[in-house]
């Protein structure tokens, strides 16, 4: 249990000193991409991130097969396909963290320094790429301290030939098998999708459906029988299908129209990020998001168009927090959403919301 402890302390000793490393190289890249216009430092950062995710995705689900793969039994396969997509699934999940710490450091940088200057080319992409790297280790490296720090895992061994590698292990072999069944539960729902009729979908599609025939005018003067509307609708339809029992209940039993209007809202918004999407863009006007709210009723009362509960402004004070609420606010007009996280997480926003204090989640 001694050299247990020893080698935890060892590691904080190292976390400690790369970490202050990594904040100073992080500190100096991001100054230089400061810029005003967050709309080319948010389009930099995702045309990075997609040209790595695509390349990622065609190596690991297409490139890496085994030649033994036909071979293999239904269950094999199924097996390691779940083990591939749980993968890509995991280092998805890793940039886009470390998207996150690298936007707010950027714009934490530009209120400090006030710089003005806008790098173009290659310069900026470089730049971009050495915050988005760093971003990603200083993660890494929380995330482990996190997991020995609250006994998930442990050091189990360090070795010294050359370099130091520390080499670690989960405390309790009964996490490790939860964990995979959560994770087989996620990929099976993900394969097959969701077969669960919701009565809270049915509810609130037609002021989805009505929001985004709103967005689509707004952006677009073709009908609503277009093919690319169409497909819109499909896609929002497919959206409400993340609702579960859980949203059913906190809106049944929650006693206050002000639930149903948390998650009227937020379908609003994802309708509007439907079609922000299809158009290739990354923002939108708070005004006309607002507009569309006040001429919703639940209960006979106006919902409102107050959206705070999924608005940010950056910087905030940890990054982590943009993942509850992912919609920044930018020169008071205009609403960017990090696509990566605005919509696949978008039943969040409610959920979070009506559960605070715990009240009602109790």
């Amino acid at each position: 249990m001694l050299e247990e402890e020893l080698r935890y302390v060892q590691f904080v000793g190292f976390y400690i000193e790369l970490k202050q490393s990594l904040t100073y190289k992080l500190s100096n890249v991001s100054k230089l991409s400061c810029s005003l216009s967050f709309s080319k430092l948010l389009k930099t950062h995702t045309d990075l991130i997609d040209s790595w995710l695509e390349e990622l995705s065609e190596q690991i689900l297409f490139n890496s097969k085994p030649e033994f793969y036909e071979k293999m039994t239904i269950e094999e396969k199924s097996n390691f396909d779940e083990i591939t997509h749980n993968s890509l699934r995991g280092r998805q999940n890793d940039a886009v963290f470390a998207l996150l710490r690298s936007l707010n450091i950027s714009q934490e940088l530009f209120l400090k320094t006030k710089n003005d200057r806008f790098l173009e080319g290659g310069k900026l992409t470089s730049n971009i790429t050495e915050s988005f790297n760093c971003s990603g280790f200083l993660n890494s490296l929380d995330y482990v301290l996190d997991n020995l720090s609250y006994g998930t895992w442990k050091v189990s061994k360090i070795s010294d030939d050359k370099k130091t590698i520390f080499w670690f292990d989960f405390i309790n072999e009964n996490y490790i098998k939860s964990r995979d069944i959560g994770l087989r539960r996620l990929f099976a729902n993900k394969i097959i999708g969701s077969k669960r009729h919701s009565w809270l979908a049915e509810e609130i599609r037609p002021i989805g459906y009505k929001a985004l025939e709103e967005a689509w005018c707004y952006y677009n003067n073709e009908d609503f029988n277009c093919e690319n509307f169409l497909k819109l609708k499909t896609e929002l339809r497919k959206e409400l299908e993340q609702l579960s029992l859980e949203d059913e209940l906190l809106v049944d039993f929650g006693g206050s129209n002000n639930i149903t209007s948390l998650y009227t809202k937020s379908v609003v918004l994802i309708a509007y990020i439907t079609v922000v999407n299809f158009m290739n863009l990354d923002d939108f006007p708070i005004e006309q998001v607002k507009n569309n709210l006040n001429s919703i009723y639940v209960g006979g009362e106006c919902i409102g168009d107050d959206i705070d509960f999924v608005l940010s402004s950056l910087p905030v004070k940890n990054h982590i927090e943009l993942l509850s609420k992912p919609l920044i606010l930018c020169l008071g007009n205009s609403i960017h959403h990090i696509r990566y996280i605005g919509s696949s997480h978008w039943v969040q926003w409610a959920r979070n919301s009506c559960m605070k204090g715990g009240a009602i989640a109790n």
